[in-house]
């Protein structure tokens, strides 16, 4: 018992490192684990859904490199990872996280990520385990309809809440532009920040929804449905052929393949809140659709089509993630919960014995401020308290994700200096903010930022401007039981007299207040037995 105790608290110790080295920039020196022992089982690769993996220079600049991991503050993943860990896993080792880039085709993901890590992790047994959450079931499956697949080389096969037959809800951002109701502030608020981020980073300013969304996130059209969901004048309808979904067709009739090569499948859904089934349609696209392109198979009933049955996990239907065999509905969990609260069926389905259950359950944040600054200027935010966070100091501690680049006064063509500049701060108290924007070089730079709280309030704002070495300017974030207001963007130089909005070309620039929905979550874990 007493073994057992130190083992645990081992355990627990590792998590605290590993999180703290991704939300500090403190240096923390830990002695050098011993070398895992060999891999008798097979290893477990897990799938992240859509938003699931995050890299800043990808999703903020459309940029190559960096790094692919969990969502800062919203890794709802690695609580999975941990229940592995105390069964006696090994992350890297013996479990593994595919994170990939989520908005493009899941058959490109498949060959660019899926595929590397499959080959590492089956070094050690010849044969790997896959977990996969939502549009990662896709992913495995797009993999193994690709000429990268070697029969025999998956053995069991588990999906959660995968939209096996496509998800109504992928059809209001793809056809009309507008994200679901039952999408939290969180998952809302990193969709339209990123967004943000990519019309900036692509010179689409102007761009309309739903064309940005189907510009910068294309494996949406791979969540469509498969089957008719769409009715008009109370009768079925069918989608045009612009809103078809030709990889579901094609996964679905490799799955007998799949099957007869001897992969155990088993799918596990929730049954936690209305769903949306049948998106009612109310006749044809109005004049402002077409000018849109939006709503092409014709106008909603509901500008936003809300949810009408209870047959589902809030995003996708049971008809859609169960295949008929090895069924799994855990009651009263919605689809985003599914990596935690399945986690013991998740387990058995592997057939791993685990003597000590426990869950990791994710806890998200009452609030968040983001901040994404694109070169050539140096960030650094001093709160109401005096704390202050940049690329050289945290007072945050954990509370802060800082992304900065060491590089920042190098040459943007040729250097990390053109990485984008990411801060995010959770639960952030009441009262003013001050960012401050110093040039490292000469040229146009940009300001996206976000504010979001578990109220559904909301702020996006961004500012465009040019600079030069040396430079200063600033505004400030005054959040309050209201939500939060933005200053316009001033000069800290005293001696420069000139139009504080000379070369600045803010994007509602007005100090204002937004309540809708927001941004991001936080990531900290409570253990159940």
């Amino acid at each position: 018992m007493v073994e057992r105790f130190k083992y645990l608290l081992g355990i627990l110790f590792s998590f605290t490192v590993f999180f703290s080295c991704n939300t500090a920039n403190a240096q923390i020196i830990v002695a050098p684990p011993p070398p895992p022992t060999p891999t008798t089982h097979n290893p477990v690769i897990i799938i992240p859904g859509f938003l699931g993996s995050f890299n800043a220079n990808a999703l903020f600049k459309d940029k190559s490199g960096g790094v692919w991991s969990g969502f800062p503050f919203y890794n709802i993943y690695a609580g999975l990872v941990a229940r592995f860990e105390v069964a006696g896993y090994v992350k890297n080792h013996d479990v593994f996280v595919a994170y990939y880039d989520w908005r493009h085709p899941n058959k490109q993901s498949a060959e660019e990520f899926l595929a590397p890590i499959i080959a590492q992790a089956k070094e050690q047994t010849g044969q790997v385990d896959i977990v996969a959450h939502s549009m990662g079931g896709l992913l495995a499956q797009a993999y193994m309809d690709s000429d990268d697949y070697a029969p025999g080389e998956i053995g069991k096969f588990v999906m959660l809440g995968t939209p096996n037959k496509g998800a109504s809800e992928a059809y209001l951002p793809w056809e009309g532009g507008v994200l679901p109701k039952t999408w939290d502030w969180l998952f809302r608020g990193y969709v339209n920040w990123i967004e943000g981020n990519l019309k900036i980073a692509n010179h689409k300013q102007d761009i309309q929804n739903p064309a940005g969304y189907r510009l910068f996130f294309p494996s949406l059209q791979e969540l469509l449905p498969s089957v008719p969901f769409i009715s008009k004048d109370g009768g079925d309808a069918t989608v045009s052929g612009v809103d078809t979904n030709p990889l579901l067709q094609s996964l679905h009739d490799n799955l007998a393949n799949i099957i007869n090569d001897g992969v155990d499948i088993t799918t596990i859904a929730g049954s936690g809140g209305n769903t949306l089934g049948t998106v009612a349609l109310a006749g044809d696209p109005t004049p402002e659709d077409n000018a849109l392109d939006r709503w092409r198979d014709g106008h909603p009933v509901e500008e936003v089509p809300l949810p009408n049955t209870d047959q589902g996990d809030e995003t996708v239907l049971q008809s859609s993630a169960l295949l008929g065999q090895n069924d799994i509905v855990v009651d009263g969990v919605t689809h985003i919960q599914l990596p935690e609260h399945a986690q013991n069926q998740i387990l058995e389905a592997l057939g791993i014995e685990d003597s000590n259950p426990q869950q990791f359950i994710y806890q998200a944040p009452k609030s968040l401020l983001g901040l994404a600054v694109l070169s050539p200027v140096s960030v650094a935010i001093t709160g109401p308290d005096g704390k202050i966070v940049s690329a050289m100091q945290n007072d945050y501690g954990d509370d802060a994700y800082v992304s900065i680049s060491s590089d920042e006064g190098a040459d943007p063509a040729n250097s990390a200096g053109d990485d984008p500049k990411v801060i995010i701060l959770q639960n952030v108290p009441e009262g003013k903010y001050n960012v401050q924007l110093t040039g490292t070089g000469t040229g146009e730079y940009h300001v996206v930022f976000t504010y979001g709280n578990d109220a559904n309030q909301e702020l996006n704002h961004a500012f465009t401007g040019t600079t030069n070495l040396g430079k200063q300017e600033s505004f400030t974030v005054t959040i309050s039981d209201d939500g939060a207001e933005v200053s316009k963007i001033k000069r800290d130089d005293p001696d420069d007299d000139s139009d504080d909005d000379a070369g600045h070309h803010p994007k509602g620039n007005k100090p204002h207040k937004k309540h809708k929905h927001g941004l991001l979550g936080g990531l900290k874990y409570l253990i159940r037995k």
